[in-house]
């Protein structure tokens, strides 16, 4: 869905439906083995380095690393925000922020990277992070340059143990502590400006209509982001994706956050069952990029703010 502008131009229902379940999946609470710390064997000390990536696979990385594919986009958003952009020698077709970042070569999709024009970039290491194919790493191994796969818990805290993680290993430690110290002033102001205040009651839309209708249960990091933006999840109960239109009737949201999808908004209104919502019916349905909340990069800040502001506009004027 929108992380990939690719998603951000209507219809495109079903391919919405499964880039959002794709790319917000990785954030739910509820970890599998996959989902686990990578065990603190820092590079701190120099190369070669021995990493457990987040397959629970060793990877032995030979050198520092000077040409870099990265197969997901927030891969790439952290290595632009260490200053250590002019590394990427390959990004995938996903990644589009930040702005430059289309002069990198493109290295097929997330589900698709293409290995032959990988091979060509003559990368000496690959980094992908949640919902890597399997298949696709048994095709990127043979060609002997290593691959790393890295994600961290679904948390701001997974987020910085990702950022250490990628520091570590092109000697950007201190970029990645001015990042960290921001992001957690900019957490605290948030809170402190949403203390106190009465927590409404939103419903997140990630889909509706005929294919179904899809939203952040209390088991995803997006569930996480409203609550620290000082509102209450109706679909807190819900452990998954698939809600309905009755359950939001139900729930009767003081408000509704979309994504900003071109039509997204216009259709979801005047579409029904959900016509006749107060929140619709008041005017309180609002758009967000959700590129801001679903990447688990540096923008994470970014769109919790952003709903924040959403949420409780009087303490954000």
């Amino acid at each position: 869905m929108h992380s990939c502008r690719l998603f951000k131009s209507w219809p495109f229902r079903p391919a919405l439906v499964l880039a959002a379940l794709f790319l917000v999946s990785p954030f739910l609470i509820a970890g599998g083995a996959s989902e686990k710390p990578l065990p603190d064997d820092s590079p701190a000390d120099g190369f070669p380095v021995s990493v457990l990536d987040s397959f629970d696979r060793r990877v032995i990385i030979s050198r520092e690393p000077k040409r870099i594919v990265s197969l997901a986009p927030n891969i790439t958003e952290i290595l632009f925000a260490l200053g250590e952009g002019d590394r990427l020698a390959g990004r995938s077709s996903w990644c589009d922020y930040p702005p430059g970042v289309e002069n990198v070569p493109d290295a097929g999709s997330l589900m698709e990277p293409n290995i032959e024009k990988i091979a060509s970039l003559r990368p000496d290491l690959i980094i992908a992070s949640a919902h890597f194919q399997r298949g696709s790493l048994d095709k990127l191994d043979r060609l002997g340059v290593p691959v790393l796969i890295l994600f961290g818990p679904e948390s701001f805290d997974g987020l910085f143990y990702t950022i250490d993680k990628l520091a570590g290993l092109v000697d950007a430690e201190a970029a990645a502590s001015r990042i960290k110290t921001d992001m957690r002033r900019r957490i605290e102001a948030v809170q402190e400006k949403t203390a106190g205040l009465a927590r409404p009651k939103v419903y997140y839309v990630i889909d509706f209509g005929a294919g179904g209708d899809y939203t952040a249960g209390g088991n995803s990091f997006i569930h996480q982001l409203l609550t620290m933006a000082g509102a209450r999840n109706i679909a807190e109960d819900l452990k998954g994706w698939a809600y309905s239109v009755e359950m939001v009737i139900q729930g009767d949201p003081d408000l509704i956050i979309c994504p900003d999808i071109p039509g997204f908004r216009e259709r979801l209104t005047a579409s029904p069952g959900y016509r006749s919502l107060r929140a619709v019916r008041e005017d309180r349905v609002f758009q967000i990029d959700v590129d801001l909340i679903d990447r688990q990069g540096p923008r994470l800040i970014d769109g919790l703010e952003v709903l924040a502001g959403i949420i409780h506009p009087e303490a954000f004027r």
